[in-house]
């Protein structure tokens, strides 16, 4: 066993699974679990209706760019997915003393990045945000609540709660999947 993260050379032996936030040595993966939860989110947007597109470049003068724009129903809702890891060592004295405090600290983070170039724009922005323990934050909450409002409103003959549930089941299947890839990548490389 390593005491430093071959990737990002921080001293690990004090931080559980410090691999499942570590985008320096685990980058790969980890982008492939976010692309995963992104597709699988886009997707749930285009069953239920209106168009979704990943990866849009909607705003001028600026290099950031959100993860899905979902055209429906009038509105204009940019969204921006994350997987944080709640013993990152940034986090986890937070995280320790309240639930999903990870998800929500990156949930204010999206928030200053995004909302007022949204906002600039006359759209929308919705933080959707995951722990790698699988607990997910308040605002995707409200997002699937809002989903299902506006498949209300769409009046879609779609069986909304199913593809609400196929989504959450997809994006825990991802998080805990590629979680083991990166845990049995860990093991392999010593740390």
């Amino acid at each position: 066993y390593n005491d430093y993260c071959f990737g990002c050379g921080k001293h690990v032996q004090n931080v559980p699974n410090h691999e499942l936030g570590c985008v320096r040595g685990y980058g790969n993966e980890i982008n492939a679990r976010h692309n995963l939860i992104r597709n699988t989110i886009a997707n749930a947007m285009t069953s239920i209706g209106g168009f979704a597109r990943t990866e849009p470049n909607p705003f001028n003068d600026t290099t950031k760019r959100p993860d899905v724009e979902w055209l429906i129903d009038g509105r204009r809702i940019f969204c921006d997915i994350s997987v944080t890891h709640p013993l990152n060592s940034t986090i986890v004295a937070k995280a320790a003393h309240k639930q999903l405090a990870a998800a929500q600290e990156r949930e204010t983070t999206k928030n200053h990045k995004y909302a007022q170039l949204c906002k600039n724009i006359s759209a929308e922005f919705v933080p959707l945000v995951f722990e790698s323990f699988g607990g997910y934050g308040s605002e995707f909450s409200l997002f699937i609540k809002d989903m299902r409002l506006i498949s209300l409103k769409t009046l879609t003959l779609i069986d909304v709660e199913t593809i609400i549930n196929d989504m959450l089941d997809q994006i825990a299947y991802h998080i805990i999947h590629l979680n083991g890839i990166i845990m049995k990548l860990a093991c392999s490389s010593g740390t």
